[in-house]
């Protein structure tokens, strides 16, 4: 959990200077740690990515825009609970809405 706490803080530097390749790589690290390749789901590693990850990601409203280029959109359904665990419910259908109009 405590690396996914610096790996949010890189992703977020990330952001701010326009790395794409980093946060591509931040993102790919995230998804295997959420795939059997790291073990039989759910584990420790799964968990740590969900919690410190996924659901701190998507408070930061700047980022729902980049969603689209982010996550297929099975991996957004698949998200989709975690990135609005600390999203009021207006929030969430804005996110939805913002995520899927650049799917339209």
């Amino acid at each position: 959990m405590e690396l996914w706490g610096e790996l949010v803080w890189v992703f977020s530097n990330a952001f701010s200077e326009d790395d794409e390749g980093k946060i591509r790589k931040i993102l790919n690290y995230a998804t295997w740690c959420c795939s059997e390749k790291s073990g039989a789901l759910p584990n420790e590693t799964s968990t740590a990515a969900i919690i410190g990850f996924y659901e701190s990601i998507a408070s930061h409203k700047e980022y729902w825009p980049k969603f689209r280029n982010w996550f297929f959109v099975n991996e957004f359904e698949r998200y989709k609970e975690n990135f609005g665990y600390h999203l009021t419910p207006e929030e969430r259908s804005k996110l939805d809405v913002i995520y899927y109009e650049k799917n339209a």
